[in-house]
């Protein structure tokens, strides 16, 4: 299927989920423009086109830092609220739709939708690549350093750190 059949499929659904006239209008556009960049095919088994999923970082300095690289999807996601924070220092999400109080949701189930869902996306790329880095616990580091039974640190699997012990009263509902 093409873009732009993936486009005109897409615009009625976006127009009824949100009026023509709301101030959301911009991020509507954006999201259109987002949508148009993903390729759909329907001949393998994979209907999405992957290439727009973000890996998770395999070296440190290429790690998210809660700004997604593409300017339309943090205003799909917040507006041009959204869009006027990324060049602070800050994570995006919290400007996102829907992300914040009662004030944050749009007027639009669809983009308060896309707001809160794109939240949870950016905070599991932190939460996978603080885990892959070892940048979040003081108990581990020791073990991320030296290793354990012939494995370096970065390969290490399990983290006897992170688990609960056998006598603790939560043990049977992990």
């Amino acid at each position: 299927m093409s873009r732009y059949t993936t486009i005109l499929l897409a615009i009625p659904l976006v127009l009824l989920a949100s009026g023509c006239g709301s101030p959301e209008s911009k991020a509507r556009s954006a999201c259109l423009d987002l949508i148009g960049d993903i390729d759909l095919d329907f001949s393998g088994d994979t209907l999405v086109d992957v290439s727009v999923i973000r890996p998770v970082a395999k070296e440190r300095k290429d790690r998210f830092l809660g700004k997604p690289e593409n300017r339309d999807r943090v205003i799909c996601r917040g507006a041009l609220h959204a869009g006027d924070y990324t060049q602070t220092p800050w994570v995006d999400w919290a400007n996102y739709w829907g992300a914040a109080d009662a004030s944050s949701k749009a007027n639009s189930l669809f983009l308060s939708g896309v707001g809160v869902n794109g939240a949870l996306i950016d905070l599991e790329y932190e939460r996978m690549e603080l885990i892959r880095f070892n940048l979040f616990d003081n108990y581990t580091w020791e073990s991320y350093i030296n290793g354990s039974g012939g494995t370096e640190g970065a390969a290490m699997k399990v983290w006897p750190e992170m688990r609960l012990p056998d006598d603790h009263p939560s043990y049977a509902a992990v």
